[in-house]
């Protein structure tokens, strides 16, 4: 039974894909949330869901179970995740490689450096410069008041 509900999936996806290939470039983009959430049903399926007892026999009454999954698919992330948390530590290691990466370039002699004009420094590297100084205020400020930064 499964491998006949697999079927009905994989007739499900090219039917969707079909339709898509009728559709204009500004309907394409309007659909992406969709496409999305169908690409994903339709992986989780076949590859990780795993059935109870019942299932596939439901599914195969459906007209198109791929679209019942996929209407099944959170929409809002934020709902599911910390997304403040999450985008907020992106962030975060995303000016760290970037003061890793200055630092790094700041470690190579001027004379093994590739000879370019120079450059204003970028918003990113002055906000990492800032930053780092910032901490080190607090940290002498910690230090003085009796403290140990940790």
């Amino acid at each position: 039974m499964a491998s006949v509900l697999e079927a009905v999936l994989d007739q499900n996806m090219a039917e969707f894909h079909a339709a898509l290939l009728g559709m204009d470039k500004e309907e394409i983009i309007a659909q992406s949330a969709e496409i999305a959430a169908m690409q994903a049903a339709y992986d989780f399926v076949k590859d990780d869901f795993k059935y109870e007892r019942g299932d596939v026999e439901i599914l195969l009454r459906m007209e198109n179970p791929l679209q019942f999954i996929a209407e099944q698919w959170p929409s809002n992330m934020s709902e599911l995740f910390d997304m403040d948390g999450q985008i907020g530590e992106a962030i975060m290691d995303a000016g760290k490689n970037a003061a890793d990466q200055q630092e790094t370039e700041q470690a190579i002699p001027p004379e093994e450096k590739p000879h370019m004009q120079a450059e204003k420094p970028s918003i990113l590297s002055d906000l990492s410069d800032k930053k780092r100084e910032a901490g080190q205020r607090s940290m002498a400020a910690s230090k003085v008041k009796g403290g140990e930064a940790r």
